[in-house]
């Protein structure tokens, strides 16, 4: 390699090095964010429900908060068959079914 790239190739990966440096954080990580979970299980039940309820908090615990994940039980919302249908029209974020 000649002398004259490596140093311009250098130069040029700390320039870009600083200049990411120089941007702000995204806004979103420095906020938590709140979804809302539909399931098709009632509350409390065994098995399936109790996935749901460990599934969200281990996504809340792996993102240290920025993900907070309320659940919502068969019926407090919508009724069991009606999770997918809530998602695609956006009453809740997503589902568990």
């Amino acid at each position: 390699m000649k002398r004259r790239n490596f140093l311009t190739a250098s130069t040029l990966a700390a320039t870009t090095a600083a200049a990411s440096a120089a941007f702000p954080t995204p806004v979103l990580a420095q906020n938590s964010r709140r979804l809302r979970m539909a399931t098709s299980w009632p509350k409390g039940f065994p098995g399936l429900g109790a996935s749901a309820e460990s599934l969200a908090e281990k996504i809340t615990e792996a993102t240290e908060g920025a993900l907070d994940i309320k659940v919502y039980a068969s019926g407090e919302l919508m009724s069991a068959f009606e999770v997918f249908d809530a998602v695609s029209s956006g009453e809740v974020d997503i589902y568990h079914s």
